[in-house]
Protein backbone atom coordinates (compact mmCIF):
# COMPACT_ATOMS: atom_id res chain seq x y z
CA UNK A 1 0.00 0.00 0.00
CA UNK A 2 2.84 2.34 0.70
CA UNK A 3 4.01 2.21 -2.87
CA UNK A 4 1.12 4.40 -3.98
CA UNK A 5 2.14 7.30 -1.77
CA UNK A 6 2.77 10.44 -3.80
CA UNK A 7 6.38 11.05 -4.92
CA UNK A 8 7.47 7.55 -3.88
CA UNK A 9 9.07 6.90 -7.25
CA UNK A 10 10.95 10.20 -7.25
CA UNK A 11 12.27 9.50 -3.77
CA UNK A 12 13.74 6.14 -4.62
CA UNK A 13 15.11 7.42 -7.91
CA UNK A 14 17.02 10.21 -6.19
CA UNK A 15 18.23 8.15 -3.23
CA UNK A 16 19.18 4.97 -5.10
CA UNK A 17 20.13 6.54 -8.43
CA UNK A 18 18.24 3.85 -10.33
CA UNK A 19 15.14 4.19 -12.52
CA UNK A 20 11.91 3.27 -10.79
CA UNK A 21 8.92 1.97 -12.70
CA UNK A 22 5.62 0.55 -11.48
CA UNK A 23 4.38 -2.82 -12.65
CA UNK A 24 1.61 -2.30 -15.25
CA UNK A 25 -0.68 -5.39 -15.51
CA UNK A 26 -2.49 -3.80 -18.49
CA UNK A 27 0.63 -3.69 -20.64
CA UNK A 28 -0.31 -6.74 -22.80
CA UNK A 29 -4.07 -6.28 -22.54
CA UNK A 30 -6.42 -4.51 -24.93
CA UNK A 31 -8.27 -1.70 -23.16
CA UNK A 32 -11.81 -0.82 -24.17
CA UNK A 33 -12.43 2.54 -25.80
CA UNK A 34 -14.88 3.59 -23.09
CA UNK A 35 -12.15 3.43 -20.35
CA UNK A 36 -10.20 6.59 -19.47
CA UNK A 37 -6.66 5.39 -20.10
CA UNK A 38 -4.97 8.37 -18.36
CA UNK A 39 -6.85 7.87 -15.11
CA UNK A 40 -6.28 4.12 -15.28
CA UNK A 41 -2.53 4.63 -15.76
CA UNK A 42 -2.32 6.47 -12.43
CA UNK A 43 -3.60 3.48 -10.45
CA UNK A 44 -2.69 0.60 -12.85
CA UNK A 45 -0.12 -0.84 -10.42
CA UNK A 46 -2.93 -1.52 -7.95
CA UNK A 47 -4.85 -3.82 -10.28
CA UNK A 48 -2.34 -6.71 -10.40
CA UNK A 49 -4.52 -9.13 -8.42
CA UNK A 50 -7.69 -8.15 -10.28
CA UNK A 51 -6.10 -8.68 -13.70
CA UNK A 52 -4.56 -11.98 -12.55
CA UNK A 53 -7.90 -13.34 -11.38
CA UNK A 54 -9.53 -12.26 -14.65
CA UNK A 55 -6.88 -13.96 -16.76
CA UNK A 56 -7.15 -17.15 -14.71
CA UNK A 57 -10.84 -17.45 -15.68
CA UNK A 58 -10.06 -16.96 -19.39
CA UNK A 59 -6.91 -19.09 -19.81
CA UNK A 60 -4.90 -21.79 -18.06
CA UNK A 61 -2.47 -20.46 -15.56
CA UNK A 62 1.16 -21.17 -16.56
CA UNK A 63 1.99 -22.02 -12.94
CA UNK A 64 -0.03 -24.68 -11.14
CA UNK A 65 0.59 -26.26 -7.74
CA UNK A 66 -0.81 -29.76 -7.23
CA UNK A 67 0.24 -32.00 -4.28
CA UNK A 68 -1.48 -35.17 -5.61
CA UNK A 69 1.00 -38.01 -6.49
CA UNK A 70 1.68 -38.53 -10.21
CA UNK A 71 0.60 -42.19 -10.10
CA UNK A 72 -2.85 -41.23 -8.86
CA UNK A 73 -3.05 -38.44 -11.46
CA UNK A 74 -2.20 -40.87 -14.27
CA UNK A 75 -4.74 -43.37 -12.96
CA UNK A 76 -7.43 -40.71 -12.87
CA UNK A 77 -6.52 -39.59 -16.39
CA UNK A 78 -6.63 -43.21 -17.60
CA UNK A 79 -10.02 -43.81 -15.97
CA UNK A 80 -11.31 -40.71 -17.69
CA UNK A 81 -10.09 -42.02 -21.08
CA UNK A 82 -11.11 -45.67 -20.53
CA UNK A 83 -14.62 -45.34 -22.06
CA UNK A 84 -13.08 -43.88 -25.18
CA UNK A 85 -10.61 -46.78 -25.46
CA UNK A 86 -13.39 -49.32 -25.08
CA UNK A 87 -15.51 -47.55 -27.68
CA UNK A 88 -12.55 -47.41 -30.09
CA UNK A 89 -11.84 -51.15 -29.73
CA UNK A 90 -15.51 -51.99 -30.21
CA UNK A 91 -15.67 -49.75 -33.30
CA UNK A 92 -12.53 -51.39 -34.73
CA UNK A 93 -13.94 -54.89 -34.22
CA UNK A 94 -17.26 -53.85 -35.74
CA UNK A 95 -15.50 -52.29 -38.73
CA UNK A 96 -13.42 -55.44 -39.32
CA UNK A 97 -16.52 -57.60 -39.08
CA UNK A 98 -18.43 -55.30 -41.47
CA UNK A 99 -15.59 -55.34 -44.02
CA UNK A 100 -15.34 -59.13 -43.77
CA UNK A 101 -19.06 -59.56 -44.28
CA UNK A 102 -19.05 -57.10 -47.18
CA UNK A 103 -16.14 -58.78 -49.00
CA UNK A 104 -17.69 -62.20 -48.37
CA UNK A 105 -20.90 -61.07 -50.06
CA UNK A 106 -18.95 -59.51 -52.93
CA UNK A 107 -16.90 -62.70 -53.40
CA UNK A 108 -20.10 -64.80 -53.53
CA UNK A 109 -21.65 -62.47 -56.10
CA UNK A 110 -18.50 -62.48 -58.24
CA UNK A 111 -18.27 -66.25 -58.09
CA UNK A 112 -21.84 -66.56 -59.30
CA UNK A 113 -21.24 -64.01 -62.07
CA UNK A 114 -18.02 -65.78 -63.11
CA UNK A 115 -19.75 -69.14 -63.29
CA UNK A 116 -22.56 -67.66 -65.35
CA UNK A 117 -20.13 -65.89 -67.67
CA UNK A 118 -18.07 -69.05 -68.13
CA UNK A 119 -21.16 -70.97 -69.24
CA UNK A 120 -21.83 -68.28 -71.83
CA UNK A 121 -18.21 -67.81 -72.96
CA UNK A 122 -17.19 -71.43 -73.52
CA UNK A 123 -19.41 -71.89 -76.60
CA UNK A 124 -18.16 -68.56 -77.95
CA UNK A 125 -14.54 -69.68 -77.56
CA UNK A 126 -15.23 -72.68 -79.74
CA UNK A 127 -16.78 -70.40 -82.34
CA UNK A 128 -13.80 -68.04 -82.04
CA UNK A 129 -11.41 -70.90 -82.81
CA UNK A 130 -13.40 -71.83 -85.91
CA UNK A 131 -13.61 -68.16 -86.92
CA UNK A 132 -9.83 -67.71 -86.57
CA UNK A 133 -9.25 -70.70 -88.83
CA UNK A 134 -11.63 -69.27 -91.44
CA UNK A 135 -9.95 -65.84 -91.18
CA UNK A 136 -6.58 -67.43 -91.85
CA UNK A 137 -8.01 -69.11 -94.93
CA UNK A 138 -9.54 -65.80 -96.02
CA UNK A 139 -6.25 -63.93 -95.57
CA UNK A 140 -4.43 -66.57 -97.57
CA UNK A 141 -7.02 -66.36 -100.34
CA UNK A 142 -6.84 -62.55 -100.32
CA UNK A 143 -3.06 -62.68 -100.52
CA UNK A 144 -3.19 -65.06 -103.48
CA UNK A 145 -5.87 -62.93 -105.14
CA UNK A 146 -3.78 -59.80 -104.59
CA UNK A 147 -0.80 -61.50 -106.20
CA UNK A 148 -2.91 -62.48 -109.19
CA UNK A 149 -4.29 -58.94 -109.47
CA UNK A 150 -0.75 -57.57 -109.37
CA UNK A 151 0.32 -59.97 -112.09
CA UNK A 152 -2.65 -58.96 -114.23
CA UNK A 153 -1.82 -55.31 -113.65
CA UNK A 154 1.72 -55.89 -114.94
CA UNK A 155 0.61 -58.09 -117.81
CA UNK A 156 1.24 -55.40 -120.40
CA UNK A 157 4.24 -53.71 -118.73
CA UNK A 158 6.85 -55.11 -121.10
CA UNK A 159 4.70 -54.26 -124.09
CA UNK A 160 4.31 -50.70 -122.84
CA UNK A 161 8.06 -50.39 -122.26
CA UNK A 162 8.92 -51.59 -125.76
CA UNK A 163 6.26 -49.32 -127.24
CA UNK A 164 7.66 -46.33 -125.33
CA UNK A 165 11.23 -47.18 -126.40
CA UNK A 166 10.11 -47.35 -130.03
CA UNK A 167 8.52 -43.90 -129.72
CA UNK A 168 11.68 -42.50 -128.09
CA UNK A 169 13.95 -43.92 -130.79
CA UNK A 170 11.74 -42.59 -133.57
CA UNK A 171 11.66 -39.15 -131.92
CA UNK A 172 15.45 -39.19 -131.56
CA UNK A 173 15.92 -40.14 -135.22
CA UNK A 174 13.58 -37.36 -136.32
CA UNK A 175 15.19 -34.73 -134.08
CA UNK A 176 18.71 -35.64 -135.24
CA UNK A 177 17.62 -35.82 -138.88
CA UNK A 178 16.23 -32.30 -138.70
CA UNK A 179 19.40 -31.10 -136.94
CA UNK A 180 21.94 -32.69 -139.34
CA UNK A 181 19.88 -32.85 -142.51
CA UNK A 182 20.66 -36.52 -143.20
CA UNK A 183 18.79 -39.78 -142.49
CA UNK A 184 19.56 -41.24 -139.07
CA UNK A 185 19.24 -44.81 -137.83
CA UNK A 186 19.45 -45.97 -134.21
CA UNK A 187 18.25 -49.28 -132.75
CA UNK A 188 18.59 -51.62 -129.76
CA UNK A 189 21.16 -54.36 -130.15
CA UNK A 190 20.83 -55.96 -126.71
CA UNK A 191 18.27 -55.50 -123.93
CA UNK A 192 18.95 -57.05 -120.52
CA UNK A 193 18.10 -56.31 -116.85
CA UNK A 194 21.08 -54.91 -115.00
CA UNK A 195 20.98 -57.62 -112.34
CA UNK A 196 23.34 -60.54 -112.82
CA UNK A 197 21.29 -62.69 -110.42
CA UNK A 198 18.14 -62.63 -112.54
CA UNK A 199 19.62 -64.64 -115.38
CA UNK A 200 17.35 -62.75 -117.80
CA UNK A 201 18.37 -61.20 -121.10
CA UNK A 202 16.16 -60.03 -123.94
CA UNK A 203 17.72 -58.90 -127.21
CA UNK A 204 17.25 -59.00 -130.94
CA UNK A 205 19.87 -61.72 -131.24
CA UNK A 206 19.69 -63.28 -127.73
CA UNK A 207 17.40 -65.52 -125.72
CA UNK A 208 17.45 -66.53 -122.04
CA UNK A 209 19.74 -69.46 -121.50
CA UNK A 210 17.45 -71.14 -118.98
CA UNK A 211 14.17 -71.17 -120.86
CA UNK A 212 12.76 -70.59 -124.31
CA UNK A 213 9.08 -69.74 -124.95
CA UNK A 214 7.14 -72.33 -126.83
CA UNK A 215 5.67 -71.35 -130.18
CA UNK A 216 1.89 -71.18 -130.00
CA UNK A 217 0.47 -72.00 -133.45
CA UNK A 218 -2.84 -70.31 -132.57
CA UNK A 219 -1.37 -66.91 -131.65
CA UNK A 220 -1.83 -64.06 -134.11
CA UNK A 221 1.28 -62.50 -135.69
CA UNK A 222 0.25 -59.05 -134.33
CA UNK A 223 0.10 -60.33 -130.75
CA UNK A 224 3.40 -62.18 -131.12
CA UNK A 225 5.04 -59.09 -132.57
CA UNK A 226 3.72 -56.79 -129.84
CA UNK A 227 4.93 -58.91 -126.90
CA UNK A 228 8.10 -60.34 -128.43
CA UNK A 229 6.79 -63.92 -128.63
CA UNK A 230 8.04 -66.43 -131.24
CA UNK A 231 6.23 -66.00 -134.52
CA UNK A 232 4.14 -68.99 -135.66
CA UNK A 233 6.14 -70.97 -138.22
CA UNK A 234 9.37 -69.06 -137.49
CA UNK A 235 12.62 -70.92 -136.86
CA UNK A 236 14.07 -70.77 -133.39
CA UNK A 237 17.07 -68.50 -133.02
CA UNK A 238 20.26 -70.12 -131.78
CA UNK A 239 20.82 -69.79 -128.06
CA UNK A 240 23.55 -67.50 -126.80
CA UNK A 241 24.83 -66.93 -123.33
CA UNK A 242 23.16 -63.87 -121.85
CA UNK A 243 25.58 -61.12 -120.95
CA UNK A 244 25.77 -60.68 -117.21
CA UNK A 245 23.64 -63.75 -116.52
CA UNK A 246 24.33 -66.09 -113.65
CA UNK A 247 23.12 -69.40 -112.33
CA UNK A 248 22.49 -67.86 -108.94
CA UNK A 249 18.94 -67.58 -107.57
CA UNK A 250 16.95 -64.92 -109.39
CA UNK A 251 15.40 -61.95 -107.66
CA UNK A 252 11.78 -60.97 -108.20
CA UNK A 253 12.22 -57.31 -109.18
CA UNK A 254 13.73 -55.46 -112.11
CA UNK A 255 14.38 -51.74 -111.80
CA UNK A 256 17.39 -51.19 -114.08
CA UNK A 257 17.84 -52.29 -117.69
CA UNK A 258 21.02 -52.20 -119.75
CA UNK A 259 20.74 -51.34 -123.44
CA UNK A 260 23.44 -51.78 -126.06
CA UNK A 261 22.60 -49.27 -128.74
CA UNK A 262 23.88 -49.37 -132.31
CA UNK A 263 23.47 -46.41 -134.62
CA UNK A 264 24.52 -45.32 -138.09
CA UNK A 265 27.94 -43.63 -138.06
CA UNK A 266 27.49 -39.89 -138.78
CA UNK A 267 31.09 -38.72 -138.50
CA UNK A 268 31.25 -38.13 -142.22
CA UNK A 269 28.54 -35.48 -141.72
CA UNK A 270 29.90 -33.86 -138.58
CA UNK A 271 32.75 -34.87 -136.20
CA UNK A 272 30.49 -34.58 -133.14
CA UNK A 273 27.37 -36.00 -134.75
CA UNK A 274 27.65 -39.36 -132.99
CA UNK A 275 27.88 -37.66 -129.58
CA UNK A 276 24.93 -35.43 -130.39
CA UNK A 277 22.86 -38.46 -131.36
CA UNK A 278 23.70 -40.28 -128.11
CA UNK A 279 22.87 -37.29 -125.92
CA UNK A 280 19.70 -36.60 -127.87
CA UNK A 281 18.61 -40.18 -127.14
CA UNK A 282 19.46 -39.74 -123.45
CA UNK A 283 17.36 -36.54 -123.29
CA UNK A 284 14.37 -38.25 -124.90
CA UNK A 285 14.67 -41.22 -122.52
CA UNK A 286 14.83 -38.99 -119.44
CA UNK A 287 11.66 -37.22 -120.60
CA UNK A 288 9.77 -40.50 -120.86
CA UNK A 289 6.95 -40.97 -118.28
CA UNK A 290 8.04 -44.58 -117.71
CA UNK A 291 11.70 -43.83 -116.98
CA UNK A 292 13.45 -42.04 -114.15
CA UNK A 293 15.69 -39.00 -114.53
CA UNK A 294 18.66 -41.19 -113.57
CA UNK A 295 18.50 -42.85 -117.00
CA UNK A 296 21.93 -42.02 -118.47
CA UNK A 297 24.56 -43.06 -120.94
CA UNK A 298 26.96 -45.60 -119.45
CA UNK A 299 30.44 -46.48 -120.54
CA UNK A 300 32.26 -44.88 -123.46
CA UNK A 301 30.98 -44.27 -126.96
CA UNK A 302 32.72 -46.53 -129.45
CA UNK A 303 35.33 -44.48 -131.29
CA UNK A 304 35.14 -45.24 -135.00
CA UNK A 305 36.43 -43.52 -138.12
CA UNK A 306 34.32 -42.20 -140.94
CA UNK A 307 34.55 -45.46 -142.89
CA UNK A 308 32.79 -47.55 -140.21
CA UNK A 309 29.10 -48.06 -141.00
CA UNK A 310 27.90 -48.02 -137.36
CA UNK A 311 29.00 -47.33 -133.81
CA UNK A 312 27.88 -48.68 -130.40
CA UNK A 313 27.15 -47.11 -127.01
CA UNK A 314 25.40 -48.20 -123.81
CA UNK A 315 22.40 -46.76 -121.95
CA UNK A 316 21.21 -47.63 -118.44
CA UNK A 317 17.43 -47.35 -118.06
CA UNK A 318 15.96 -46.66 -114.63
CA UNK A 319 12.29 -47.62 -114.38
CA UNK A 320 10.07 -45.40 -112.25
CA UNK A 321 8.10 -48.45 -111.19
CA UNK A 322 10.23 -51.60 -110.86
CA UNK A 323 8.77 -54.73 -112.39
CA UNK A 324 8.02 -57.58 -110.02
CA UNK A 325 8.35 -61.03 -111.52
Amino acid sequence: GGSILPYTSQFFSEKLNIPVDYFNPFRNLQIGTEVNVEELAKVAHGFGEVVGVGLRNLAQCPVELNLMPKSIQKKQQFNQKKPYFIASIFSLVAAVFAFGLFFSKVADLKSEALEKTSREVNPLKEKETNLDAEEQKLKKAQSEAGQVVEWLGQKFVWGDIFKELRRVFLATEETTRLSLGVPVGVWIETFAPDNPETGLSLASNEAPATAEPEVNPNISPEMAKRYGLPMPGAKKAPKKAASGSSSAGATNEIGTIKLNIRAVNLKRVKPTANDELAFALQKELQASPLLDKETTLSGQLEQVDESAPTFVFEVTLRLKRPIKL
